[in-house]
């Protein structure tokens, strides 16, 4: 391949990652982005454990976004950080 084609298709690219990283993502897209089913995601969304948008108040949709700082919001500590914390106690 040339540079200018590659170049081309690298840009292209480029775009439709933009373009679907600003999305939103509707019920059945979220779930299968996560990884559970339907069901559950409404479950998640009636408790209201997820952040979503219900523009018209019926079709629920998600921000990728919002829903991977969702995903990461609950991270365990490492036995080494938890260690380390003892440590800096122990220290005080």
């Amino acid at each position: 391949m040339n540079r200018d084609l590659v170049m081309a298709k690298l840009e292209a690219i480029e775009r439709l990652l933009q373009q679907q990283a600003s999305t939103p993502m509707d019920l059945a897209a979220a779930a299968k982005y996560i990884g559970c089913s339907k069901g559950h995601l409404y479950i998640l969304t009636s408790k209201r454990l997820i952040p979503f948008s219900k523009p018209t108040g019926k079709r629920i949709f998600f921000d990728k976004a919002e829903v991977d700082r969702w995903l990461l919001s609950g991270r365990v500590k490492t036995v080494r950080e938890l260690a380390a914390e003892v440590e800096d106690e122990r220290r005080r």
